[in-house]
């Protein structure tokens, strides 16, 4: 609860100059254009909500969105892991990967990403209508939200170690077709219109490197745990599989990285997973789990260091005015 409340405050009550595009989603919500004409009802119809309830107050309107946002995310991370323990790395992996912080920036697409947390929630205890709602509201929310049907499939496949190397090569074989994916977007949504031949619009931040630390992780998990035994924790490696290699193969494209944010948000929840059930494998099994932690943990400092260093997604100065 501590952690909703202080996550919460921070990123409702920013500035509209916080966050690369907060002044345009401001600006929208204050002149009640409907943003992006298609792809986007559902968001639409929360901001009229709010709107009518509050008026042109925007920090009140950030608030609410930032709330729902974090609240649904944190629930993700208590129904996903186990152990109390977890929580903590959830919320330190959250933080220090820049999940959080590009909330300040990409906000729609993150209160989508959040809806589709709570859906494979859903679809983990097999209440697939209701999840297979929530990922219909998510995609009116943000229409990239749809790539989350491919969980799906995916949680019902074999999960063996071929498998999860087929699904690798499946996601790098996506990744590379960047523009494939812009028309296939730009057909079914008008406003993606815009990442065809355009110029700019490359991903920034060291994605290849975050991508390939998490995939490393998971392969620690893979090769030398019983992971894949587990039906809940294969099935959130092979989520964060997908997403860690979209940031490799996709760091020039920022809508494959849009798209990979939905699979890499899970390393949140799948990274603890692997870490414990490593440590398991040994007689030191603590002292194990504690140093594969730290490294995780000390990976998370120098990650957040080089994007707050860069200002990556404007969140420096952070003002409330």
């Amino acid at each position: 609860m501590i952690s909703i409340l202080h996550l919460s405050l921070l990123l409702g009550l920013r500035s509209y100059t916080v966050g690369t595009d907060t002044a345009q989603y401001v600006s929208f919500y204050n002149n009640q254009i409907n943003f992006n004409g298609n792809g986007s009802a559902i968001y639409i119809f929360l901001e009229k909500i709010i709107w009518r309830l509050f008026g042109p107050n925007y920090h009140v309107f950030l608030f609410i969105l930032s709330t729902i946002t974090i609240i649904l995310i944190v629930l993700a991370f208590s129904n996903f892991s186990r152990r109390y323990e977890f929580i903590f790395l959830n919320i330190y992996i959250f933080i220090s990967y820049y999940f959080y912080f590009e909330s300040f920036n990409a906000q729609r697409q993150f209160l989508a990403i959040s809806v589709t947390m709570i859906a494979l929630v859903l679809l983990n205890k097999n209440r697939w209508l209701l999840s297979l709602l929530l990922i219909v509201l998510a995609t009116g929310i943000h229409s990239t939200a749809i790539i989350m049907l491919a969980a799906y499939p995916i949680k019902y496949i074999k999960k063996t170690k071929l498998n999860f190397f087929l699904v690798c090569i499946i996601s790098a074989i996506f990744g590379l077709s960047s523009n494939q994916l812009t028309v296939f977007f730009s057909h079914l949504f008008s406003h993606y219109n815009m990442y065809t031949n355009a110029i700019g619009l490359s991903s920034r931040g060291g994605s290849f490197f975050l991508g390939l630390f998490i995939f490393f992780m998971l392969i620690l998990g893979v090769y030398f745990s019983d992971i894949l035994k587990d039906q809940e924790g294969s099935f959130l490696v092979f989520l964060t599989a997908i997403g860690s290699i979209l940031y490799m193969v996709g760091m020039q494209s920022q809508l494959i990285i849009r798209v990979a944010d939905y699979f890499l948000i899970y390393a949140t929840i799948s990274i603890p997973i692997v870490i414990y059930k490593v440590s398991k494998k040994f007689i030191q099994s603590k002292i194990v789990y504690l140093f594969l932690s730290a490294t995780v943990m000390i990976a998370g400092i120098v990650i957040l260091i080089y994007k707050l260093s860069g200002n990556l997604g404007e969140i420096i100065p952070y003002t409330l005015h």
